[in-house]
């Protein structure tokens, strides 16, 4: 499974055709990059504090990175960055729906695919925290018909991406790609690695499954007695104040993916393939709500969020993995998030811990999020 920065990658490979256009358009952006006007100014009634000249000159130079992004074609979607929970700054560039001419703006709806991933963790921990389950029960205690193999796999293991469960788009290509166009319960997800053998000894490896997070959404239901969307729904979205966020689809309209700028017409994709390990959509606005609830503790006590921010293993981009999150630093600075890509929409969150900035990326766009998101956090952490 191809990897950016740690952040799951996943593209059909209709993709991999631009890539030459790609790369060469990236590079006259990297050119092309100058400052522009100074930070938008807030007229809200709780207007934050003015950023300090350190985050103003990284947010006139995150402005123009992005406006050249886009005018190269290489980002369509919502930028926000907050300090201490308050908005400095938003905007959305191109269209949501390109037919209708619908702007992207913070309050647009866009698929976050393994971003949901952080909220999955956060849903195992909370029934912890409620005594429904522990991580270090057997995930066969939870699961019909656990196969032989997967006795000694813990929900710990599924959580940190240690369980040695193969990857299912990985190990089946063909016939997961088939189910994000025909759609598919989590039982059929999980006939599509049920029988493969384990990548390695649980504990002793590492490699993102989303597999292990479609079993943990399990998992979640037989604990809680309710299907993984309404627990997720009732105990972690609406308790956040995230009111245009959901699992499946949303009764809202929702901006479209599309593969290139050049496209009219969306991709098809059934997020059901995805189950709880990238069913959710979400907003750049509710997103920051999340990650408030999360680093504030609304929603888990102090020690279920240190769970999901400890250190477990380390993958091939040298990132730290906890529950949910990627954590490293830069130039002795530390932050936590993650992100993920499909087809058509980009997805990503990160928080900078030692100044509690937060920076999101929302993108319905096949295109080059992950870079923008590395040179950000370089802006901002030097």
């Amino acid at each position: 499974m191809p990897t950016k920065q740690g952040y799951l990658v996943l593209l059909n490979d209709s993709v991999t055709q631009a890539k030459c256009t790609i790369f060469i358009l990236l590079a006259l952006v990297l050119t092309a990059c100058v400052p522009i006007a100074p930070a938008v100014q807030s007229t809200a009634a709780d207007k934050p504090p003015a950023p300090t000249p350190e985050v103003d000159a990284a947010l006139v130079r995150v402005k123009s990175l992005l406006d050249n992004f886009h005018k190269a074609d290489l980002f369509n979607g919502v930028a926000l960055i907050a300090q201490d929970g308050k908005i400095i700054w938003s905007k959305g560039w191109g269209m949501a729906d390109r037919q209708q001419e619908v702007p992207n703006t913070p309050q647009t709806i866009f698929r976050i695919y393994q971003t949901t991933v952080q909220f999955t963790a956060a849903a195992v921990l909370l029934l912890e925290q409620e005594g429904k389950l522990k991580v270090e029960d057997p995930i066969c205690d939870y699961l019909d018909d656990c196969p032989a193999a997967w006795q000694p796999i813990t929900i710990h293991h599924l959580l940190s991406h240690t369980s040695g469960i193969p990857n299912y788009f990985d190990a089946t290509p063909s016939e997961a790609y088939q189910l994000t166009h025909t759609g598919a319960t989590p039982e059929q997800i999980v006939a599509l690695f049920r029988d493969l053998p384990l990548a390695f000894t649980p504990g002793d490896g590492y490699e993102w499954s989303n597999s292990g997070f479609v079993l943990a959404g399990l998992i979640i239901e037989r604990a809680a007695g309710q299907p993984y969307g309404d627990f997720v729904q009732q105990h972690l979205l609406d308790p956040s104040g995230m009111v245009h966020s959901g699992y499946g689809e949303p009764s809202e309209a929702m901006a479209l993916g599309y593969q290139s700028s050049w496209a009219k017409d969306p991709m098809p994709f059934a997020v059901s393939a995805l189950y709880a390990a990238g069913g959710l959509y979400s907003t750049a606005e509710d997103l920051l709500r999340w990650h408030e609830a999360i680093f504030n503790y609304q929603l888990l006590d102090e020690a279920q969020v240190q769970k999901m921010l400890t250190v477990y293993t380390t993958n091939e981009d040298g990132n730290d993995l906890g529950y949910g999150f990627l954590m490293n630093e830069i130039n002795g600075q530390t932050w936590a998030g993650n992100g993920g890509m499909f087809d058509g929409y980009a997805a990503r969150i990160v928080r900078y811990l030692d100044n509690q900035i937060t920076v999101v990326l929302l993108s319905n766009q096949d295109g080059e999020i992950f870079t923008i998101a590395e040179q950000i956090d370089n802006l901002f952490l030097q």
